[in-house]
């Protein structure tokens, strides 16, 4: 057994990353501690303890989850998209949101500094894609106003290769009742190898 606080310094060890340890002492009354993973504590003569069995799980799934980043990482920048419409994907500079020959990345740190909460890519140019908002605001947005959520996006369209995607009930990067058509394609040019992937975030973008 290991206490708590031996946990939560070795998980901040490993990971680089942790909560202050009271916001893990105030979990442990209900039987479990999230590291990652519910580890299950007991109190032992007035301290916190846990099974270091337990931890160990927990950051060889943290482990896990770092090199499945890693890998979607590689693919994307090799053209290769993962999951279906709807599905986030976790990226190590942050992530994209599948929808029907799009897809909608962010950079973590451009949106942690309010410089881009993102934008959407045709998946097949990976050129960034044109957005139409012909909605009607929601009542957030008509009452008070910024809603975050682009209520207004109708459609998502790529001027290069042709491809659309209506989006009729359906928050960006979500899947639902969406229809996708292709006009004839213009004729072929050159696509960049991929977006342009700053060292500190997705793919660039403008506003």
């Amino acid at each position: 057994m290991i206490t708590l606080k031996e946990a939560v310094d070795r998980w901040r060890a490993v990971t680089r990353y942790a909560n202050a340890y009271e916001w893990y002492r105030k979990q442990a009354p209900r039987g479990t501690v999230h590291f990652g993973l519910e580890v299950p504590v007991v109190k032992q003569n007035g301290r916190w303890v846990l099974e270091e069995s337990g931890l160990d799980e927990a950051i060889g799934a943290w482990r896990a989850a770092e090199q499945d980043k890693e890998r979607v990482t590689r693919d994307y920048e090799n053209h290769v998209l993962h999951g279906e419409p709807g599905q986030t994907i976790r990226t190590t500079w942050g992530g994209y949101r599948v929808a029907r020959g799009f897809h909608f990345a962010w950079s973590d740190y451009q949106a942690a500094t309010m410089r881009s909460d993102g934008s959407w890519y045709c998946s097949s140019c990976r050129e960034p894609a044109s957005t139409e908002h012909n909605k009607p605001e929601c009542h957030t947005c008509s009452d008070w106003g910024g809603c975050g959520r682009d209520c207004t996006l109708s459609a998502v369209r790529c001027d290069r290769c042709g491809t659309r995607l209506s989006l009729l009930s359906v928050a960006a990067g979500a899947s639902g009742t969406t229809a996708t058509t292709r006009r004839t394609p213009r004729p072929a040019v050159s696509c960049p190898a991929r977006p342009v992937v700053p060292r500190t975030g997705a793919p660039s973008s403008s506003r």
